[in-house]
């Protein structure tokens, strides 16, 4: 039996070195996400009291299910890269764990919760641009895109600024889906 597992490692590791160990990317995460995403930075504008509920449903909710669909597709297609699997998986809840701990500081009253508002665009902006530069290149754009947005709140003085990134942001996403298509 430990043959057996030694020869599937064996081609699992010739597998991904003709796929140049990337794992095909699942443009349906992105398009999820896009749709995720508009609503909750809508809420920010127009209903601000049920934004973090929605964002601790939403998040948590929407991160496990881009973790199965993410598997699944890798499985499909014949890629048992556990390690990459792990750490794009280590990456996501990282960043989920960043926007915990800073949602536990705002709702606890330790950060000002109207003036430390766009402080959650960095969180995610970062996360995304690692992950596109170390997983899957086409969420570089979307992270390029939300350090944009947070320079926008930071000093466009604009009306509805959280809807109108939200679908800044959902825009690079279904163009990211859309690129990243093209190299499955």
């Amino acid at each position: 039996m430990a043959n057996l597992e030694e020869l599937r490692e064996d081609l699992d590791f010739v597998a991904g070195a003709v796929r140049g160990q990337r794992v095909p990317p699942k443009p349906e995460i992105y398009l999820m996400w896009a749709a995720l995403l508009p609503a909750g930075f809508a809420l920010s504008d127009f209903a601000p009291r049920y934004s973090g509920w929605y964002w601790l449903l939403a998040a948590p909710l929407g991160t496990l299910v881009s973790l199965w669909l993410g598997r699944t597709a890798a499985a499909r297609q014949g890629v048992r890269d556990a390690a990459r699997l792990r750490r794009a998986g280590l990456h996501w809840l990282a960043v989920l764990l960043a926007f915990l701990l800073f949602g536990a500081a705002v709702g606890s009253g330790r950060v000002d919760v109207r003036s430390s508002a766009p402080n959650w665009v960095p969180i995610a902006a970062l996360g995304h641009t690692l992950a596109g530069i170390h997983l899957q290149r086409g969420l570089l754009w979307t992270g390029l895109v939300l350090f944009l947005g947070y320079a926008v709140l930071i000093w466009a003085p604009l009306p509805y600024l959280w809807t109108s990134i939200g679908l800044i942001v959902a825009a690079a996403l279904v163009a990211a889906a859309i690129c990243d298509r093209g190299t499955a």
